[in-house]
């Protein structure tokens, strides 16, 4: 609260306010109380003007600090006596009587919390008295700084509020300060009453809610209304604040090391100019309405498009402080169009039904709840997102459960073009989601219902969108009654992917040669190349099978070994040792067999994989 009247107040949408006071200052002094926690907007936005050549000379305000004392909210006597501990300190009693000395802490009193608590001091005297705190009728500190702190503590203000002043020394000058704070958000609420017949139109009324909050009445204060996101932040200016520093041993005796700046990265960028702004005042139509409800509110509000933002002028307001007042900004009426619409992703199973009509205000419409009257009859809610002038407007406001929609989506993958590049294959691929819509109405009449998806790809198969907007593409369908309708949508998106030759599936590899996208060339040097790596694969599995047929052979020449030791007494021994002299015999060279074999493709090998490296190297 402050002497100084407010004269304009500009609301926004992102809880600040800019506020302008102005007034004749006599006595060349001027005190401004702020809440402690709207001090840091008001140092950042702060702007003094004084009229007539006078001049500004200092701004000052009380520095927000930590202090050693803290009182709580609900019990500050007791919170302040335990934040005294070994405080010097007076008591006086009832009886006039006082005790004097330090505050060794607080406990309960015996006969409960009721009767407060017990005070314990430790006396000049030397010893330790408790005093009940229904007895103490005065605390007197003796200590100074704690006597400052404690002022510091009061001098917060209730709870905290207005602990920081901004004075102003502008000697006997008209002043004008404007500032921006903290504000409840502005809101607005709509309704569109909707006709119907020949030509259905509907008239849009535009309510703004504003909320005072400060500690003073609105008194004819121009209030305005702003529509749009500024940017806005918080940065702390009150807190004093010491930083640490690093602690370093003294350096006795050593010469100073020089001083290096670092040189600035550019000179600073010139201010951008200001947008011009084309103010206009708003008009609304009068054609008649057979309920009045057109000529039933008075507009006085002016509009002023400043490119990003947008203002609603309302003129002056008054509004007590802690009320509340809702105001008429806009009012037009438009012609509009019912329509079903269908997105899965607002709701699974039925389509809403919608209001659509153009926002021919010439206003910037702010976010806000819009309540729908068709027919005279109450119809349903919806929201009014923010809207520009000359956009259309859809409003969602009631869902129409005759009609059904099952959504069913399927993928595949098609390879569209092959390319033979440094021993990679370059891969491009379609990938469509086919997306299919099943609409059954059991509704007496035939229905349009727009089926609406977000972009996501290229359309294929699917014929062109009736409606396209920067992130929907929407489609109308017919929906008989009694019968189940199916509309389609593919969409298509080009992957790319590469794969090293090496690496990729003997099996894949074929199937790419039967695919029409690779031309004569790139179709010689693929086959040539599956064929080497066959040939190597084959190879290796020739090799690995004459390893595997070796290492059994060995173990059955282990066999062998030990059937040829055998001291052979009886005929069925000697004929044991025979047999496995033979068999050793074949085993044996079956072996040497296998070692050549291996010999061999281990001569082949090299052959291969040099050509299959020449191929390779041919691609580069």
């Amino acid at each position: 609260m402050t002497d100084l009247p407010l004269r304009s107040l500009v609301l926004y949408k992102h809880g600040l306010g800019f506020l302008t006071r102005r007034g004749t200052v006599e006595d060349g002094s001027l005190s401004l109380v702020f809440d402690a926690a709207d001090v840091d907007d008001v140092l950042k936005s702060l702007v003094v003007v004084a009229s007539g050549g006078g001049q500004v000379r200092s701004v000052r305000f009380r520095t927000r600090r930590d202090s050693a004392l803290s009182v709580g909210r609900k019990h500050g006597f007791f919170d302040l006596l335990r934040e005294l501990r070994g405080a010097p300190v007076i008591l006086r009693l009832e009886g006039a009587r006082a005790v004097e000395g330090r505050l060794l802490g607080i406990e309960e009193h015996p006969q409960g919390r009721k009767r407060g608590a017990m005070v314990v001091m430790a006396t000049a005297r030397g010893t330790v008295e408790q005093v009940a705190s229904e007895r103490i009728t005065q605390l007197q500190v003796e200590d100074a700084q704690v006597g400052a702190d404690l002022d510091r503590v009061l001098d917060a203000g209730p709870r905290g509020a207005r602990a920081l002043a901004v004075e102003l020394d502008a000697p006997g000058r008209e002043v004008e300060v404007s500032y921006a704070a903290p504000c409840p958000v502005w809101r607005v609420s709509y309704r569109l009453v909707a006709t119907g017949g020949g030509a259905p139109h509907c008239l849009l009324q535009a309510w703004a809610v504003i909320d005072n909050c400060l500690d003073e009445d609105l008194d004819d204060v121009e209030v305005t209304l702003v529509a749009g996101q500024p940017v806005s932040f918080r940065y702390d200016l009150t807190s004093s604040v010491i930083p640490e520093r690093r602690l370093l041993r003294d350096l006795s005796r050593l010469p100073a090391g020089p001083v290096e700046l670092e040189a600035p990265l550019g000179r600073m960028a010139p201010a951008l100019s200001a947008a011009p702004a084309m103010a206009h005042r708003f008009a609304h139509a009068r054609a008649p309405e057979p309920w009045g409800l057109e000529e039933s509110i008075e507009l006085v509000t002016e509009t002023q498009d400043l490119a990003e933002l947008f203002e609603y002028r309302l003129g002056a307001v008054s509004v007590r402080a802690g009320e509340s007042a809702m105001i008429p900004i806009a009012q037009h009426r438009a012609p509009y169009r019912r329509e079903l619409l269908y997105n899965g992703t607002k709701h699974p199973r039925h389509p809403v039904v919608t209001l659509r009509f153009e926002n021919a205000t010439g206003l910037t419409l702010e976010r806000g709840p819009a309540t729908i009257v068709e027919e005279g009859r109450y119809r349903g809610d919806a929201i009014l997102p923010f809207t520009r002038s000359s956009a259309e407007i859809a409003l969602a406001y009631a869902v129409e459960l005759g009609i059904a929609v099952r959504e069913r989506t399927e993928v595949a993958d098609a390879i569209a073009a092959i390319d033979l590049t440094e021993s990679y294959l370059h891969i491009q691929e379609y990938r469509d989601q086919r997306t299919t819509y099943t609409l059954a109405s059991s509704l007496p009449e035939e229905q349009v219902v727009t089926i609406e998806r977000l972009k996501q790809a290229e359309l294929a198969e699917t014929r062109s969108p009736d409606e396209e907007t920067l992130e929907h593409r929407r489609w109308r369908v017919t929906c008989p009654p009694g019968i189940e309708t199916a509309f389609q949508v593919v969409e298509r998106t080009l992957l790319a992917r590469h794969e090293a030759v090496l690496d990729v599936d003997l099996d894949q590899l074929a199937g790419y040669l039967e695919h029409r996208f690779l031309d004569a060339e790139t179709r010689r040097r693929l086959r040539e190349l599956l064929r080497l790596r066959q040939s190597l694969a084959a190879l290796e599995r020739k090799s690995d099978a004459l390893q595997a047929e070796l290492a059994e052979l060995r173990e059955r020449q282990k066999t062998l070994r030990e059937n040829l030791q055998i001291d052979a007494r009886t005929p069925q021994e000697e004929e044991i040792r025979r047999r496995s002299a033979d068999l050793f015999g074949r085993v044996q060279d079956r072996e040497e067999e296998i070692e050549r074999e291996l010999a061999q493709l281990a001569n082949e090998r090299p052959e291969i994989e040099a050509a299959l490296e020449g191929e390779l190297v041919a691609l580069a």
